[in-house]
Parts: structure tokens; sequence; C-alpha cells
């Protein structure tokens, strides 16, 4: 509902990391303790849904959230032109079928540690 369906370029395969939230946080706050750029933790649309697709595994199965950062170019061919970051979560919920959300990176709810959910990013250096 966002528009946020936008092909971005086509990627190389990267490496990644997994993490498991440990302490309660908004979005904006479990990103930014990584104590890097934004830019650096985002993902390509195309390899967040390979991600999702293959190894399913890594993926949270107990129907709590796998979250990845990615970030929307809107309007790029006029003067309203801007970019925004967004958070793609995906779980498998009880009957193993896929489930996928977007949401706001400044988005306020807190996340609970206690629901141990995923976050993945680039590999950092």
């Amino acid at each position: 509902r966002w528009g946020t369906d936008i092909p971005g370029q086509p990627s190389p395969e990267m490496p990644f990391e997994v993490y498991e939230l440990v302490k309660d946080g908004k979005f904006a706050q479990i990103f930014g303790a990584f104590g890097v750029s934004l830019d650096s933790l985002c993902w390509e649309q195309d390899k967040i849904l390979a991600f999702v697709e293959d190894p399913p595994e890594l993926l949270h199965q107990q129907g709590y959230g796998t979250f990845f950062l990615f970030k929307v170019k809107f309007d790029e061919n006029t003067k309203n032109k801007r970019e925004e970051f967004f958070v793609a979560s995906a779980d498998r919920i009880d009957d193993g079928q896929l489930k996928a959300l977007a949401y706001r990176l400044s988005n306020v709810y807190v996340w609970s540690a206690e629901d141990r959910s995923r976050f993945v990013v680039p590999q950092l250096v």
C-alpha cells in the first residue's frame, strides 16, 4: 500500500549475518545499534525474496518475524524525489505458509526481546 514493490538493480550474492533480538526496541533503535550507515544494512528486494524462499530454516519458525531493512527511491524523475527506509518482515505461520509484511523504519512499535525476532543484515566487515 506504500508503493514499495519497486524493482531494484540486480545485485550479486552477498554474505549475511542473522541476529536475534536480545533487548526490546523500535526498528530505528535496533538497526541504529549496528553503528554503521543504514544504507550499508539494506537489502535489494530480489535478495529478500530469495532469502525467504531458500533456505527456509533461517526464518523464525514459531510465527515470529525475520526482518530485513530496505530502501525505496520514489519519484526518481521528478522534483519530488525522495528515499525512504522500510523493514520487510517474513515468517512462517503455524501451517507453514509464508507471511510477509512491510513496515516503515519510523514505526513506533516496540518489539519484544522475548520473541527473539531475527534481523538479517549484509555481513559487516
